[in-house]
Formats: C-alpha cells, structure tokens, sequence
C-alpha cells in the first residue's frame, strides 16, 4: 500500500500524461492543472535517455511517419522529451496543484536523474517486467512503486513483484 494512502481501501487515482505533451512544457503544465482539477492523485509523465537507450544505428534511423517530431528516430525521440528541468517545474506544480509528481524511468540513468530532482512515485512500465536488475534499482529506493503488468507472462509478474517485495514489505 502506498504509504500517503490511509485504508487498503483508499483509491488512488493516477492521470497518465506519458508523453501526449509533445515535449512541450506548457501543455505539460495544463494537464496538472485540468487533472488536478478534476480528482486525480498523481499525475504521470515519462522520462527516457534515448542516446542510452537505443543504439547509434537505431538513434540515427530515418524516421518516416506522419506523427515524427524530427527526420531520424532520435531526433523524434528527443523532441517528446522534457527535460531535467522541465520536470523539476513539473513536480513543483504538481505539488502546488496537490497531486504527487510520478514518473516511468525507462533506464537507469532516467531514474537517477529523477531521484535527483525527488519523486513521489516510481512507475515501472510493462516493457520492464522480468527485468530485475532495473527492477532492483527502482525497488532499492523506498519510493512507492506501481507496475504494470499488461501484456506480462505470469513468470515475469511474479519474479518483478518478488523483488520489489524484498524492499517494499
């Protein structure tokens, strides 16, 4: 249970931004404030180190598609994304709208950058089931955790639940 919940019975309502901002900071800060307004109890967004992530190859990638945000993958990739400090102005909000400031890291470097900056709540995306070393790293924080699970082979969800339960009982 999340420790600002008061019964296992509390609902907790997460508004998922991801990355429907578009990379812009402005529209980012509207959603806390529509979602805000409208009941929720956290609001997600998504923070990734695409020149981690995906290889040289894969970065420089034409991107051909009628939603790309840039010619190569990278460059589309880089565009969605809110900076450091963008997301730093987004917890402030989040926090003077009354919602806690949550986040997906999709690599490690994402999740120290967002522990650098303090967060709420950690998301760890379906994408991630079964990967337990990153799962570790979320898990060895103490901060709240929610998993998703969609699309996951019981074996993934059980091996990624057993070890945030190693720190999180």
């Amino acid at each position: 249970m999340f420790p600002f919940l008061k019964t296992p019975d509390d609902v907790f309502i997460i508004a998922e931004v991801g990355q429907n901002h578009n990379g812009d900071l402005d529209m980012a800060r509207e959603y806390v404030r529509v979602f805000s307004q409208c009941g929720a109890d956290a609001i997600k967004f998504q923070c990734r180190n695409n020149r981690y992530l995906f290889s040289e190859t894969a970065f420089n990638q034409k991107y051909n598609s009628e939603n790309a945000f840039g010619e190569t993958y990278g460059e589309h990739r880089e565009n969605l994304e809110l900076s450091l400090k963008e997301l730093k102005i987004l917890k402030e909000d989040c926090h003077a709208h009354g919602v806690k400031f949550m986040c997906t890291p999709f690599d490690e470097p994402s999740l120290e950058a967002l522990l650098e900056i303090g967060i709420d709540c950690l998301k760890i995306s379906s994408f991630d089931l079964g990967n337990i070393p990153f799962i570790n790293k979320i898990a060895n924080t103490g901060i709240p955790i929610v998993l998703s699970t969609g699309g996951g082979l019981n074996e993934q969800i059980v091996s990624s639940v057993d070890e945030i339960l190693q720190f999180h009982n």
